[in-house]
């Protein structure tokens, strides 16, 4: 789990924002799909958690430890995760509009 929370998150470090409004769109739609399968090792994580109860002594400590890590790993995982979505639908937005300024400028230009 671990490794897995600091793969994703070199990818969404590494991710490219995209050049134009389709490469935009597709970023978006990418990190949308990813931030579904990082949501869905939750469950994962609470049942490692539960899992602690049966430990003891310093197998527990030591468990607790690694656990504290994953969870840690993991929540810097979902930040990160939503801001790239956040990011990128600003961008996106700003591309839209910034289209939409320019046809809108084209047509009055052909209108009068």
């Amino acid at each position: 789990m671990y490794t897995f929370a600091l793969f994703f998150q070199k990818q969404l470090i590494d991710a490219d924002y995209g050049s134009d409004l389709p490469s935009v769109q597709a970023e978006l739609e990418l990190v949308l799909k990813e931030h579904r399968v990082i949501e869905r090792c939750q469950t994962n994580i609470e049942r490692c958690s539960a899992a602690k109860s049966s430990f003891r002594g310093d197998e527990l400590q030591l468990y607790i430890n690694y656990l504290n890590g994953v969870q840690k790993s993991y929540s810097e995982l979902v930040m990160s995760s939503k801001k790239r979505q956040s990011d990128l639908e600003t961008l996106l937005d700003f591309g839209m509009s910034n289209c939409q300024r320019r046809i809108l400028r084209w047509t009055k230009g052909r209108c009068y």
